[in-house]
This record gives C-alpha cells, structure tokens and sequence, in this order.
C-alpha cells in the first residue's frame, strides 16, 4: 500500500512539473508571436535583424526580469530590517558584506535563475511575518513588473518605428515578469524537496519552527556562500555555539560544525562529527553518518544509515553530494557498479565549477576514492 502511495505521489509531482512548464512554454510563445509580429510590421527592423532579435530577445528578456524579482526579494528584506548577504542572477553574484563584490559562479541550490540570501540582524527580527514579507516580495515585484510593461507598451504596439520595437521589447520583458511570477506562485518543490516561494509562504503559515532551526539553516546558507562566523552577525554564532556545547547538541549545530570542518580541510574534525546520529536524529545527520561508514568500509552501516533517513529537513546541495558519496559506495558494494560509476561521473561533473564548497566536497571524494569506496567501485564482484 504504501508502494502504490509513493507512486501516486510521484506521477502527481511529474503531472504538476509538467503543468507548470506547459504555461510557461505558452506565455514564451506568446513573446515570440510579439516580437515576430513587431519585426514584420517594423519599417525599422526586418530581415536579419528581425530574425536576431526574435531568438535573442526572449532570452535576454528573462535576465531583467529575474533581477527585478530577485530584487523584490532583498526590498522586502531590507523594510523588515533583514541584512542582505547575496543577490545572484544567473552566474553573476552580489555580495555586500564585509564588502561589495561581484564575481561569477554558478547558482547553488535549486533556483536556476536566481536567489537572494537574507538574514535578520536581530533575534526579535526571525518572526514568521518577516519570513512571509520577505518570501512575497519576489512574486509581488514580478506582478507589479508584468503590470507595469504592459500598461508602458499598450499605447505603442500598432506604432511601425522605433516605438513599436520598443513596445514588443517591453511586453517581452512583461511576460517574463509574469514567468517569474509562475514559477514562483505554482506550489511545486525540486528534487530535493525545496519548496518555490508560494510553498515556503504556505509552510511559514502552517508550522511553528524551532527558533534554533532559524539560525542553523541562516548559518548554513552563510557557511556555503564562504561567510565564516566571524563575518556573522553576533547573536548567531551564539545561538549556535550555546547548541553545539550543550550536553546534546541537535542536528542542526553538529551540520554547521561538520560544513565549518569541510570547508576548511579538516577532514578528521568531519570524521568526528559524523558519528552515529542519536534515534531522534532521522535526518541530514544520517547522511554524514553513511558517509563516514563508506569511508571505513562499513557499506552494510552505510546502506542501513540511508535507509533510515526520514526525510532530511535541510536541503542543502553539498548534503546531497555528501550524500551521493555514499549512495556510490554501497551500490558498488553491492555489484550495481555501472549505476555507481554513472553517479560518480555526475557527481564530478557537479563539481567542475571552482567554489570554495566545491574544492571541499571534491576533495572528500578523492580521499573516498583512496579508499574502500575505490576498491568497490573498481572491483569485479560485489564487496563483502
């Protein structure tokens, strides 16, 4: 029975994706249809030229309007008193502490096209009507956008000069808006769960979170970014340090202290971080614990600490690669080594990009291949 339940809920998320994605590939459509359109009743744009900017303008036209969405979020970020740490839009990324710098990586996480990271200044700042102001201001920056383009491009859409390129132009960027806001406003989750803004405002609504969770997820976020505890702002490096020294620090605290180890080399400090999780400990902490098993060699351990998990409750993307380390050793361990190696390859392939997360979590992939989990993957029968 509960076979059949997860398949349901499968082909009910697939069919969601697919809806989602339908409406998005119709409202581009209508943007070709415009700028098809404006390029043919153009007297100042045809040919070549219209062809040009029929295929290049959608796509140019989703970067503006991914960075007013974006921009809607640190808005709403900063009227709440929120500091904000990092806008990034595509691969070019802002960030504003200690200092202003701009520099290109590949977005993290699950939004593709960009994310902003906030964080309160205060701890009476972390209510959950902060959390859904600061969530809604990305969609409502869209819609307002969207609202705007189209009212700025009516008057001119017959006009055959300039104006009327530039209206097409602008009801390009309309739609985008309006694909931003789609995106965001249609309840769906990646792969690794994470919900879309409108999911995030519905489960601020529906829960109560442990006031810790707030600043483990915030640290985590800032750890990732290569934000260290001393760039933090104070009373989150002490709520943390208060967790991790009390008698059973939680899940939360042992993640911030084993991503603090990763990412600075410490590789023994991770090992001692990724002990056997407690019972209550269903979680990301399983994760660590497989992967030190795979380490040792332990796949049997490793097999039975993913099997346990319950859902993981933090979704970072270096927890799954963490993950994913293990998931490769016991199904080498097991002899399903063309899936294994098919999941290493991805998984190096992931890691191409030369962030500072990423030189960590390669590197605890080689140090995994020196080991046991090389022996496995490479072996010829399955591992005992």
């Amino acid at each position: 029975m509960r076979g059949i339940q997860k398949r349901a809920q499968a082909w009910l998320t697939k069919a969601n994706h697919f809806a989602v994605w339908l409406v998005v590939t119709v409202l581009n459509i209508f943007a070709l249809v415009a700028l098809l359109a404006a390029s043919r009743n153009s007297d100042v744009l045809n040919g070549a030229a219209g062809l040009l900017l029929l295929f290049t303008l959608p796509l140019l036209g989703l970067a503006p309007a991914t960075l007013l969405h974006e921009l809607g979020h640190a808005v709403a970020a900063r009227l709440c008193g929120w500091r904000v740490w990092i806008i990034c839009v595509g691969p070019v990324s802002v960030r504003f502490s200690p200092r202003l710098i701009i520099e290109t990586r590949p977005s993290l996480g699950g939004d593709a096209g960009g994310f902003v990271l906030p964080a309160p200044r205060r701890p009476e700042q972390a209510t959950k009507l902060r959390k859904i102001i600061v969530t809604a201001g990305g969609p409502i920056a869209s819609i307002v956008g969207a609202a705007l383009a189209f009212w700025i491009a009516a008057p001119w859409v017959e006009d055959r000069g300039w104006e009327g390129l530039l209206a097409a132009v602008i009801y390009v960027f309309g739609i985008s808006s309006v694909t931003c806001a789609v995106l965001t406003l249609w309840p769906t989750r990646d792969r690794r769960g994470v919900g879309n803004d409108i999911v995030q405002i519905l489960d601020a609504m529906r829960l109560q979170p442990d006031p810790r969770q707030v600043y483990f997820r915030y640290a985590l976020g800032l750890i990732e970014f290569g934000f260290q505890p001393e760039e933090w702002d104070a009373h989150v490096a002490r709520e943390i340090d208060v967790d991790f020294a009390s008698a059973t620090p939680s899940e939360g605290a042992r993640l911030v202290a084993f991503l603090q180890a990763l990412t600075r080399h410490d590789f023994e400090r991770a090992r001692a971080l990724a002990i056997k999780p407690d019972k209550q400990q269903l979680g990301a902490t399983q994760y660590l614990h497989a992967w030190r098993n795979v380490e040792d060699g332990d796949f049997a351990a490793a097999d039975d600490a993913l099997a346990r998990t319950k859902g993981a409750g933090f979704h970072s993307a270096w927890l799954m690669q963490v993950r994913e380390i293990a998931l490769i050793g016991v199904l080498a361990a097991s002899g399903d080594r063309a899936d294994a190696k098919d999941r290493y390859n991805r998984l190096r392939h992931a890691l191409w990009s030369s962030t500072p997360l990423n030189r960590a979590i390669s590197a605890l992939l080689d140090r995994a291949m020196q080991g046991p989990l090389g022996v496995a993957l490479n072996a010829s029968a399955p591992v005992a």
